[in-house]
């Protein structure tokens, strides 16, 4: 007997090698090309689609009526235009070329069924598409895809259908592919994509807008695990679902089977299920797939925001810097939510914030909910924040060895249960931050329930002051809260997540709150007039920690020397003489006494000797020594330096005996074997057909006729059916009579003459690059100094930003700064940012927090290829 299965494996390996050896061809002749000069897109042509129009020529010297016959006249590398309006849908076949729509703003591109039902455009799964794509790679842009709530008439029926096909998906509104009025069938999506012939290709939907789907806004699949070569990449698109619906659950991106995803800056909302049957909508719903990165996403009002239903212990899954918020209703039959909910595989959880809100009706609400299964669920739960769900992390029940669960470096607070186990295999929890310095389990933090769990050491607050000491009147000290260390002193990972914190003083003023980044935020307080000791206080959950700075007066200077005495001033005039005041009364005269006689001069004596001069007294006791003048400022602390190796690991203890094997219970004895029925006789076989005569070759190359098929031989008479008596064989049909040669086909006409050229249309309007400051007239500068700056939008053709020349000047002094930007080519409508890093970090410790006390001078040069040219210089203020 011949094996299927054989045969399809053999046609499968020589259909690759096949497709292998063409490739090679191909880029044989390309390279081929490439040294010849011969240009690959020398023969491609812009055609062009519009109301109005006419179906015939080429599409090039005048406007078609519809897409699908530009899409008939194309040949690979072509681009088909389609102007405003309403157009009826397409099939692209086996070409590669770009369909590129005037939009979809106010004056948009719409395309909707070409009829109703549609025709199948996948012969194989019956699929259909307003817009089909068969083994090709296509760029649709720029329009509108409206399925007119045809699902419920049209067989797995999407926007965009892709089969075996990949290509860019770019400015693009999928709609109305759900059924009208809404029910529970099957099927609708905004863009589909199957996978089966085993060849390598990539897909790729860019900022675009899927909503008002059935089942999936997305989704891809392929025919096995192993034939599967799709890669998908979904960027800045957002997928809308119908908010708590009860007909049908809803995914934003169903993907499956082996392919490999990477969906980074969407917005997941809307996708909650409240319905009967025990089922979740799912952000993003990862079936069996081979690889899947999740990045930098919002889910918002989803009811499992990363739903993983791995099969396979080889998947690998990356679920990193996502945010998870929200509230969902769900029904009693299945009343669980989860951020992410993962069975098996390699996955890593990093960076991602889930602050989900509970309602009433989720008996089950929980961040990260792991379900151990064959195979095993490895996964590393590194720097996440994790607040006010029933179960932060939640790890289900199964067997020992399905699951290995490293929890490090989290946010686990104000949570009802911080971690459960329900799995008989350990969880590792060290190092995490659980609402408060005592950790898990105890008051103010978050709890644990299971067994196996460690959660010791754990990350502890700490809060630092420098300098200790200031003055008041506008003294300053840096306050600094710490997440570094955990409760034996170790350091911890770094991979804390950023968070906001609290700080409060009691004396002077503070910055009230503060940053946490990489396990550090800081604050600044301000003295006023009052002296003392402030008190300041950081808060984080529960755990409050602070720090003393003591405030005091600032001393008295030293007096002056001094000064020289200055020139005496003008005498004053003279006042005028006061009055005489009256004379007194003379008193009475005494009686004059009696002269004495004068007695005779005596001589003078001699002079006495000078007598001897007195000891010199004592010094004095030298005065007191004056107060010592204050102490300068401390300057500030070095950075820390590198940490140092890690030590060797210590020798592995020695492995314990093993058990005895309990004794094999005994075989029981096997039952006896049925008796077999007789078998029938079979049947005769029947004559073989004549062979029809060949027909005759057509005198003007038609195609000539059949032969008449030779009569079927008849069915030989059945056998008499025994207990297993099987039905006799049916007679051979016989052999076709060979068809006629084809006639020659006739010489093709002449082109017709190329029809007058049309007017010249009015030119476009050139409008000058626009350049513009980012906010108001002053920038918050944060702790790695670099902030947005300037704005530049093309206005016109394309632009580039050819210089952004950065002074800068802090308090009163020039630093170092320079402009981060990038200098590639932009088209109109779209901008490019200007950042400005200021260089030191002194000069920004420099800045005021809350006060302008620097600024930069940006001047900026733009050009675009319309000849236009932009040269500005902006000012904006600097402050912390």
């Amino acid at each position: 007997m011949i094996d299927q299965a054989q045969v399809a494996e053999g046609f499968s390996s020589t259909h690759r090698n096949f497709t292998r050896f063409f490739e090679v061809l191909l880029a044989a002749f390309a390279f081929i090309a490439c040294l010849t000069g011969i240009s690959a897109s020398a023969s491609a042509a812009t055609l062009s689609v519009a109301i109005g129009g006419t179906d015939a020529g080429d599409c090039q010297s005048s406007d078609c009526a519809t897409l699908q016959y530009a899409i008939d006249q194309s040949v690979s590398g072509d681009v088909i235009e389609i102007g405003p309006g309403q157009f009826a849908g397409a099939s692209v076949d086996s070409t590669d070329i770009t369909i590129r729509g005037a939009g979809r703003s106010a004056t948009n591109t719409t395309i909707v069924p070409a009829s109703s039902p549609l025709t199948p455009c996948d012969p194989v799964t019956g699929w259909t598409g307003v817009i089909c794509v068969y083994a090709s790679t296509v760029t649709i842009r720029d329009l509108i895809v409206d399925g007119q709530d045809q699902g419920g008439i049209n067989n797995q029926f999407s926007g965009i259908h892709l089969i075996d096909s990949g290509g860019l998906v770019s400015n693009v509104e999928t709609l109305g592919t759900q059924v009208g009025p809404i029910d529970e069938s099957d099927g609708g999506y905004g863009i589909s994509a199957l996978d089966s012939d085993g060849n390598y290709r990539k897909l790729r939907v860019f900022n675009s807008y899927i909503h008002g789907f059935q089942s999936a806004g997305i989704v891809s699949t392929s025919d096995s695990f192993s034939s599967a070569y799709l890669e998908m990449q979904v960027d800045e698109t957002e997928i809308a679902g119908r908010g708590d619906t009860d007909s049908l659950p809803q995914n934003g991106i169903d993907f499956e089977t082996g392919l490999t995803l990477s969906a980074t800056g969407n917005l997941f909302r809307d996708l909650a299920f409240k319905g009967t049957s025990g089922e979740t909508a799912s952000g993003i719903l990862l079936e069996d797939v081979g690889k899947a990165d999740v990045s930098g996403n919002r889910f918002s009002d989803v009811q499992a925001g990363v739903n993983g239903e791995l099969a396979c212990g080889c998947t690998e899954l990356k679920v990193r810097g996502n945010t998870f918020t929200g509230q969902v209703v769900t029904d009693p039959s299945f009343p669980e939510v989860a951020g992410v909910t993962l069975t098996q595989g390699a996955v890593s959880i990093e960076g991602n914030t889930f602050e989900m809100t509970r309602d009433p009706t989720n008996d089950l609400q929980v961040a990260i909910q792991l379900w151990p299964g064959f195979f095993l669920l490895q996964t590393e739960i590194t720097g996440n924040t994790i607040v006010g769900a029933q179960v932060g992390i939640l790890a289900q029940s199964g067997l020992v060895g399905e699951s290995n669960v490293n929890v490090e470096g989290n946010r686990i607070a104000g949570n009802e249960t911080g971690i459960e186990n329900d799995s008989p295999d350990p969880i590792l929890a060290r190092n995490n931050w659980w609402g408060c310095n005592d950790g898990a389990n105890l008051a103010g933090c978050d709890s644990t329930v299971g067994d196996d769990i460690a959660v010791e050491p754990h990350v502890v607050m700490s809060v630092g002051a420098l300098p200790s000491n200031i003055y008041a009147d506008g003294g300053q000290s840096q306050i600094t809260a710490s997440l570094r260390k955990n409760s034996v002193g170790g350091q911890v990972c770094g991979c804390m997540p950023d968070t906001d914190l609290g700080f409060t003083t009691d004396l002077g003023s503070v910055d009230p709150s503060g940053e946490l980044l990489d396990g550090l935020a800081t604050s600044v307080l301000t003295a006023g007039s009052s002296t003392g000791t402030a008190m300041v206080e950081a808060t984080l959950d529960a755990e409050t920690q602070s720090v003393p700075v003591l405030v005091k007066a600032a001393p008295t200077g030293p007096t002056g020397d001094v000064g020289a005495t200055g020139d005496t001033g003008p005498t004053g005039e003279v006042g005028p003489t006061g009055d005489v005041g009256p004379t007194g009364d003379t008193g009475p005269t005494g009686e004059p006494g009696p002269t004495g006689d004068v007695g005779p001069t005596g001589d003078t004596g001699p002079t006495g000797d000078t007598g001897p001069t007195g000891e010199t007294g004592s010094t004095g006791a030298t005065g007191s020594t004056g107060p010592t003048g204050l102490t300068g400022l401390t300057g500030s602390t070095g950075e820390t330096g590198s940490t140092g190796a890690t030590g060797a690991t210590g020798p592995t203890g020695p492995t314990g005996a093993t058990g005895t094997t309990g004794a094999t219970g005994s075989t029981g004895s096997t039952g006896e074997t049925g008796s077999t029925g007789t078998t029938g006789s079979t049947g005769s076989t029947g004559s073989t057909g004549a062979t029809g005569s060949t027909g005759t070759t057509g005198a003007t190359g038609s195609t000539g006729s059949t032969g008449s098929t030779g009569a079927t031989g008849s069915t030989g008479s059945t056998g008499a059916t025994g207990s297993t008596g099987s039905t006799g064989a049916t007679g051979s049909t016989g052999a076709t009579g060979s068809t006629g040669a084809t006639g020659s086909t006739g010489l093709t006409g002449s082109t017709g003459s190329t029809g007058p050229t049309g007017d010249t249309g009015p030119e476009p309007e050139i409008k000058a690059p626009k350049v513009s400051r980012i906010g108001g007239p002053v920038a918050v500068v944060p702790a790695d100094r670099t902030f947005r700056a300037v704005k530049v939008k093309c206005l016109s053709g394309k632009c580039q930003i050819r210089r952004a020349v950065v002074s800068a000047l802090v308090r009163g002094r020039s630093v170092a700064a320079r402009s981060l930007f990038d200098g590639g080519s932009f088209r109109a409508g779209h901008s490019r940012t200007i950042r400005v890093k200021i260089r030191n970090r002194g000069a920004w410790l420099d800045l005021i927090p809350g006060t302008k006390s620097g600024s930069v001078v940006i001047s900026v040069n733009v050009t675009s290829n319309n000849g236009l040219r932009t040269t500005q210089s902006l000012r904006i203020g600097l402050r912390r």
